[in-house]
């Protein structure tokens, strides 16, 4: 470590303070540890974090990913996810292509960085654009998301759509 050298004008003894507080102001600057309020506009060039979780993360993107199950769903049946910080909106636009299939229908996986942060947790219902009954059910399972019909009378070709909103944890997608 250096030495601290006193500066002195016309053999007069200046600044007469030690090491950190050897700036005049340093009680004006951003210290490490304790309390303190700072004032005015900051403008970080990283993503501020508190015990190592991102504060302010102001990044959207957005995915459309169709089914690739087009056994049981149409071509054009899709998944539309909205990331925004660690927030995720999945809207739905499916349309099943034979009446009353029966059982959980895997529709899809998680796209990279859409993953919920519990599959236990996830889930909702898909309202029937084309008729007012049956909706469809989707719930997230290993496989990613999966979909159920609430009753045995839905019809071939119901447009079905819905949101689910969750949080994931996922890295940033690609």
């Amino acid at each position: 470590m250096s030495d601290i050298v006193q500066l002195k004008e016309n053999g007069v003894p200046k600044y007469l303070k030690t090491h950190f507080r050897a700036i005049d102001g340093a009680e004006a600057l951003v210290q490490t540890s304790g309390n303190q309020s700072v004032d005015g506009f900051k403008n970080f060039l990283q993503t501020p974090t508190v015990n190592d979780t991102p504060v302010a993360l102001d990044r959207f993107v957005s995915k459309t990913v169709k089914t690739t199950n087009t056994t049981d769903f149409t071509n054009e049946s899709s998944v539309r996810f909205e990331r925004c910080g660690r927030s995720v909106v999945a809207n739905f636009a499916i349309t099943n292509k034979s009446s009353n299939f029966g059982g959980w229908k895997n529709l899809m996986a998680f796209p990279k960085g859409y993953t919920p942060t519990s599959l236990k947790d996830w889930g909702g219902t898909l309202a029937n654009k084309t008729n007012r009954n049956p909706a469809l059910s989707v719930y997230a399972n290993a496989s990613g998301i999966a979909v159920m019909v609430s009753t045995t009378n839905l019809p071939e070709n119901q447009e079905c759509s819905g949101t689910v909103s969750y949080f994931t944890n996922d890295a940033w997608p690609n």
